[in-house]
């Protein structure tokens, strides 16, 4: 879990430095990734037939990342 948060704290605090991420709390966004990433786990492993838990995780962690871009 901290191997997993810390490499997106990484990736997310390089995005900010260079410009294409928000100013934010890198720690907090790659805890909010992972979080969300482990609730679609649990949920698929809860209701596997529930729905496409896969795409919907992506989705959903591509509509966190476009929240974080820089807006001009």
């Amino acid at each position: 879990y901290r191997r997993y948060r810390q490499f997106f704290a990484n990736i997310i605090q390089q995005g900010i430095v260079q410009g294409e991420f928000a100013d934010m709390d890198a720690d907090m966004a790659a805890g909010t990734m992972v979080s969300l990433a482990v609730g679609y786990i649990i949920q698929g492993l809860g209701d596997p037939e529930g729905a496409d838990w896969g795409e919907q995780a992506q989705r959903s962690l591509e509509n966190l990342i476009r929240s974080w871009e820089r807006r001009a």
